[in-house]
C-alpha cells in the first residue's frame, strides 16, 4: 500500500511556534543602550586610585544585572585575565587582578545580560571599559618633554617609524609615517600622558622652508 506523504497542518505549526516563543526567555539583541557604570565613574579613563574605590557594576533606570564577565589586560602580564563577575563573583581571581592593576591596564565588562522588573532579559550593546591612568595624568605644560612632544606632533612628516609605549599603550603601538599625517598618528599623540614613551626611528620631515630633515632617531618620555 502506498504511504501517504506526511503533512503538518499550518495551524498546528503556528501554534507550536507561538508556544515556543512564550516559553523562551526574552533576550533582546536590538541596538539598545543602557546606562551602566562601574560605581560612579563617568569617564572611560580613570586613575588607579579611583578605580579601586568602586564597589560594583551599577545598572541604572531600574534594571538589574544577571550575568557578566570582567576582563583584565595588564601590562607585563601575558594574555587576558577573565573573571566571573555575576552571578557569583570569583573573589580570589578578582582580588588578584585588582592587586596587579597598574597605569596602562585595560578593564572591560563582557557578556552582560540584564533584566527588568518583569524578568525580560536584554543584552546591552554598550561597551563598558576603562583605561587605567596614573593618579596624575596632566603633565606640566611647560616641561621640556611636553614641549618636545608637542613639537614632534606638529612636524610635517615624510617617512619613518614612530613607536608609542608606556602609559595608555599597554602594547607598543607602531605608526608608519608617510606624507600627510594620518588620523592614526594624530590620535596616538593625543593619547600621550605622563609615562608615555615615544621613539622615532629613521624619521624624515620637512622644515618650515620645505627642506628635508633627517634621519631623526630619538626617544622622549613624557614626565
Amino acid at each position: 500500500m502506498k504511504k501517504k506523504p506526511y503533512h503538518i497542518s499550518v495551524s498546528i505549526l503556528v501554534g507550536h511556534l507561538i508556544l515556543i516563543l512564550c516559553l523562551t526567555p526574552k533576550i533582546s539583541n536590538g541596538q539598545q543602550l543602557f546606562k551602566i557604570t562601574y560605581g560612579d565613574l563617568d569617564t572611560d579613563r580613570v586613575s588607579l586610585t579611583s578605580f579601586k574605590l568602586q564597589k560594583e557594576l551599577v545598572i541604572h533606570n531600574g534594571f538589574k544585572l544577571d550575568t557578566a564577565l570582567m576582563c583584565f589586560q595588564i601590562p607585563g602580564e601575558s594574555g587576558i585575565f577573565v573573571v566571573d563577575y555575576k552571578p557569583i563573583l570569583d573573589t580570589i581571581k578578582f582580588n588578584k587582578c585588582i592587586d596587579l592593576l597598574k597605569p596602562g591596564s585595560y578593564v572591560s565588562f563582557e557578556n552582560i545580560i540584564i533584566s527588568d522588573s518583569s524578568n525580560n532579559k536584554f543584552t546591552p550593546h554598550n561597551r563598558i571599559h576603562y583605561l587605567i591612568t596614573p593618579d596624575i595624568v596632566n603633565t606640566h605644560k611647560n616641561s621640556e618633554s611636553f614641549i618636545e612632544i608637542k613639537r614632534l606632533q606638529n612636524l610635517n612628516y615624510v617617512s619613518g617609524t614612530i613607536y608609542f609605549s608606556g602609559t595608555y599603550f599597554p602594547n607598543v603601538q607602531v605608526c608608519r609615517v608617510y606624507k600627510n599625517k594620518s588620523s592614526f598618528l594624530t590620535n596616538a599623540f593625543e593619547r600621550c600622558a605622563i609615562g608615555t614613551k615615544i621613539t622615532l626611528e629613521n624619521v624624515y620631515y620637512l622644515d618650515d622652508d620645505k627642506k628635508l630633515v633627517g634621519p631623526l632617531n630619538k626617544t622622549v618620555t613624557l614626565d
